[in-house]
């Protein structure tokens, strides 16, 4: 992260999935160049990436308009290869983030510079 709080994290585009804070989300990466993103998060540590919605879940190779910008910053807690070249992930949402840049890198994958959106507790009015 840098002095400014940015940080530049590979990111995956969900179709019709939303990653929350503090939940444990089993998914299934199957695009190429949302697999490559997974393989560089997973050659170095931390293991974090970046998820985030697509607008529409029918377009197939999303550029950077196409995904929402509010996502989730997630640690990938496993992974497993399987023969079709899809890989199965198990992800921690660590925290909900916003894109300020979405880029392709020359590899063909997908990088996001996100600022962390710390949140605040919420008062003990409401609270169950």
């Amino acid at each position: 992260m840098t002095s400014t709080g940015i940080e530049r994290l590979p990111m995956v585009p969900l179709r019709e999935a939303v990653v929350f804070p503090r939940t444990m989300v089993p998914f299934v990466v199957g695009r190429q160049s949302s697999v490559l993103a997974l393989e560089h998060v997973l050659a170095g540590e931390p293991r974090r990436i970046f998820l985030s919605s697509q607008r529409d879940a029918a377009v197939d190779e999303p550029r950077p308009e196409d995904i929402h910008p509010m996502g989730t910053i997630a640690q990938v807690v496993q992974s497993l290869k399987v023969a079709s070249g899809n890989v199965r992930i198990l992800a921690e949402g660590m925290c909900r983030a916003c894109a300020v840049d979405i880029v392709r890198t020359p590899e063909g994958y997908l990088v996001a510079e996100v600022i962390p959106v710390h949140e605040t507790a919420a008062s003990g009015d409401d609270a169950a």
